[in-house]
């Protein structure tokens, strides 16, 4: 079990800690020779927090980063070769095994994500994409 009292007087990680540090000076009301003594600052970092604080140059709750890729792996020339093969209307499975035959390993979800990206419509079954090129 854990001790939360313990959890807030001996914060973990950095963020923590200088978010505890700025919180006991404004809402306990400790000094600043304190509030560094308590956190294991020193009194002119404490200073220097409480100045980025104020200014905005510290965010003491910054965004939560996304996890996974910002943008898309798969190379140009692969991707062409999707678009390629999706206008003679082959469908994702079809691409993935012909492209598989050309040495290229993709998955047909990443076909899929290829093709919903070149805003290229959905096959049905027994339907035709024809190309206005």
């Amino acid at each position: 079990m854990i001790d939360i009292e313990s959890y807030f007087d001996n914060p973990n990680t950095s963020a923590q800690k200088q978010y505890e540090t700025v919180r006991a000076i404004i809402v306990d009301k400790l000094s600043t020779e304190e509030a560094a003594r308590k956190f294991n600052y020193s009194v002119n970092s404490v200073y220097a927090l409480l100045r980025d604080v104020r200014s905005g140059k510290l965010d003491l709750f910054p965004a939560q980063r996304t996890k996974g890729p910002k943008t898309r792996r798969t190379p140009a020339h692969i991707r062409e070769l999707v678009i390629k093969y999706r206008k003679q209307s082959l469908s994702c499975a079809d691409i993935s095994q012909r492209l598989t035959r050309e040495g290229y390993k993709i998955s047909e979800r990443t076909i899929e994500n290829i093709v919903a990206d070149a805003h290229l419509p959905k096959l049905y079954y027994g339907e035709v994409y024809w190309s206005a090129a």
